[in-house]
Formats: C-alpha cells, structure tokens, sequence
C-alpha cells in the first residue's frame, strides 16, 4: 500500500460485507489519530451492484413479480454520504491469500480477467455462500445473475413437472411461488387449486417441513403449500440427478427409486465461497475457521476477521447477520484503536457476539400466506404477509445499502469475567 496509507480490505458487497463497511465509517473511521496515516475501506465484490437475494424465490420468475430496481442497486450510491478518500471499489473476487505477508489476490471480473495484489492492515473476509441454483446467490457479476434467472424463467414457463429438494425456508418459499405462478390459488370454499397446470412436489428430506421451527408451523406451511397445488413428501432424500435423452432431469432418490421430471431445484444448502483460503484457515465443512465470540480469524495473524455466511457464525440469517456486523465491527474498531496506540490487543474485554437462539423465522407460502415466528412467539399468516410476504423485505434493502440501519452506534455492555 502506499505510504501513509492503511487499507482495510472488505471482500464482499452483501449484507455482511456491506454492514461492517458503513459502521465502520459511521462509527470508528472518524475517530481513528490521522498522524497514523489515511484508513480507507476498499470494497471488493464481483458486481458493481449488491443484490438483495433474499428477495430471488419471487424476483426470479421474472420483472412483473419484483422488479430488477427492488433487488439491483448500485454499490457506490449507497456511500456517498462519505469522502471520496475514504473508500474505493474494485470489481473482482479474491483468488489467494498470503496473511503472512497481508497481502490478497483479487482477479477482476471483467474480460480482463487480470489479477492484482492488494496489501491490507486489516481484513474482513465476507464472501458469503453459494446456493446450489444459481439464481439465488450472487459470486458473479450482475450479468450472470440476470442470465440464470432468464434461464429460470424459461425453463419454467413449459414447465409440466418440478420437484424441489429441502425443507427448508428456501425450498418452502420456491415451492409457495411456483405453486401459485403454475397452479393458482384456491378459490374461497376449495383446498386446492381449480387448474392445477404442473405437478410440483416438495421433498422434505426429513420428517417435517422448517425443522428449526416448531412441528405445528412446519404442518402449516405444509397445509398453505397443499393449496398452491405443490405435493409435500417426507422420509425421502435425493441422492443425484441425470439428464435423460429426452431432455427431462431423472432424480434418484435415498430408496433407489426415480422420477423423471421437467424441472429439479436443490434447495438442500450452501456453500461457503471460501475455496480461495489457505485450507489452515477453513474447517472441514469449507467454513472460516472463525472465533464464534470475536469474528476474529487467529490463525491469520492481526486485524483479519471473517463475518457472515462464510464465517460459520451463527444460523446464516439476516438477523443473525444483522447482529453480527456491530458486534464483529466493534472488535474491528477497537483493534484499529489500539494499534494506533501501539497496544498488541485492546484494553479491555472484547465485544461478544451472541446468537439470538429463540426461535425466529418468517417463511412465506405464496402471495398471500406465511408461516413464522418472531423471538419465540407464533406469527399469524397475515403477520408474515405483512413483514416479508408483500415484497420480500426489498423495502428495506435500502438500509441495507446506504447503512442507515446502523446510523447509530449499537450500546454494548462489557461481559464481566
């Protein structure tokens, strides 16, 4: 880095990535001594713009449903509250890393494709995760994004048969937006459809729907999916797919049987965008190996942290995100204190992260049904219509980008030991 300068490196543009970038600016940046040198953030995503992908079970069948200004945004609007001089953006992902040496490996991701040594005195590693489909996360650029979800939309269209896989939040949300896009809702006195167009079953892989939640709301969700037309199979996990000659997806499944189908989703997990990482640094899951309380990575020397999906911290929610980033971003902060002060580590005790462990999740089924619950208490459907069903939070992806859901600095308590 260039004499007088001190780049605290963020690798990602998500919500992790994001939230620490802005409370540090917000909240420590400022009080940092400037006879140390200039600290600047330098933002480093794989798109020029951040994409709300909570919002793709719905925003990936198409304009008409949330349209692309709701999900879409431009990285640089949401910092211009701040001086030029305190942030830069490059456009391109991670590709090594040398912590002995705080240096790390970013290739662009334009037709370049160049590589480029970043020097770093901190670093914030929030690359995120990958879903299985690829219209529901972001590693690449806008383009891809906009590519797979065409792709999506015209694989569905002629769609006659489709099978998810996951019982999870995703696959239940997949599952309530295709029912009601293919099959409709039932009218006022019917339990199912009035045309069903589509057979589309939802495999669980296990005994229930949403099995974090309590077995009475996965039931629920499971009775709002029966309405949309989507078959719900418990007892039963995929185990791989093929392509048949005539074009359809064979699934088999964990008692040897088979199903040919228009149309399969995994829905069963992600994977932590971490294969970049010395393989010290990642546990046997692909996860930072990341302390739980801190966010700090030890085993890469100071000032390197990791925040979010990748770290492995917490139930990769975005309240759980949501949590983290002041938590994480003090600790960040007050390292930055102390090095300038030429101190090894902070006086004082560390900020702890703790997850909220009480049952919390919204889960929509459809446009006009939900399931979930807020801090240990059941939401009724209109509730979960009214918090995440209607648009899918993208209200509120504007928080998200400009940081103003962490204009105030969060209050903490040191824990006594």
């Amino acid at each position: 880095m260039a004499s007088g300068e001190l780049n605290i490196v963020v690798l990602g543009g998500s919500a992790a990535g994001l939230g620490v970038s802005h409370y540090l600016l917000k909240h420590y940046i400022p009080k940092l001594p400037k006879d140390n040198g200039r600290y600047k953030i330098i933002l480093v995503n794989p798109s020029e713009k951040f994409f709300f992908r909570i919002a793709s079970p719905r925003a990936s069948l198409g304009e008409k449903h949330i349209p692309s200004e709701k999900y879409l945004f431009d990285l640089k609007e949401g910092f211009k509250e701040y001086p030029p001089d305190s942030i830069d953006f490059v456009k391109g992902k991670a590709i090594s890393l040398e912590y002995e040496s705080c240096t790390v490996t970013v290739q662009a991701t334009d037709r370049s494709n160049t590589t480029s040594q970043i020097p770093y005195y901190a670093l914030v590693i929030a690359t995120g995760s990958r879903a299985q489909e690829s219209w529901y996360h972001q590693s690449g650029t806008t383009e891809e994004v906009k590519a797979s979800f065409a792709d999506y939309q015209n694989r569905v269209k002629d769609a006659k048969s489709v099978i998810i896989s996951g019982g999870g939040p995703v696959g239940v949300e997949t599952a309530g937006e295709l029912g009601e896009l293919k099959n409709g809702s039932p009218g006022w006195f019917s339990s199912t459809p009035a045309h069903k167009t589509t057979d589309i079953t939802l495999y669980s892989g296990g005994e229930r729907l949403l099995p974090t939640l309590r077995p009475a709301i996965g039931q629920t969700a499971e009775l709002f999916l029966r309405r949309l037309g989507v078959d719900v199979v418990h007892g039963l996990r995929f185990t791989s797919t093929s392509k048949a000659a005539n074009g359809k997806t064979v699934v088999t499944f964990s008692d040897g049987s088979t199903k040919e189908v228009d149309i399969f989703i995994n829905a069963t997990g992600v994977t932590p965008n971490s294969e970049w990482l010395p393989s010290e640094l990642r546990d046997a899951k692909g996860f930072v190996k990341t302390n739980k309380q801190t966010h700090r990575v030890d085993d890469a020397g100071p000032r390197v942290y990791a925040v979010g999906d990748v770290s492995g911290v917490g139930n990769r929610t975005a309240m759980c995100i949501n949590d983290a980033v002041p938590a994480a971003s003090t600790n960040i902060g007050r390292d930055l204190e102390a090095a300038a002060k030429g101190l090894a580590k902070p006086e004082g005790p560390d900020r702890i992260f703790k997850l909220n462990e009480k049952e919390t999740m919204v889960v929509p089924v459809g446009k006009s049904k939900g399931v979930g619950a807020y801090n240990g208490t059941r939401l009724p459907s209109f509730a979960v219509w009214l918090i995440k069903g209607r648009d899918y939070l993208t209200s509120l992806a504007g928080g998200t980008l400009d940081g103003s859901s962490f204009k105030k600095e969060s209050k903490w308590t040191p824990d006594v030991v």
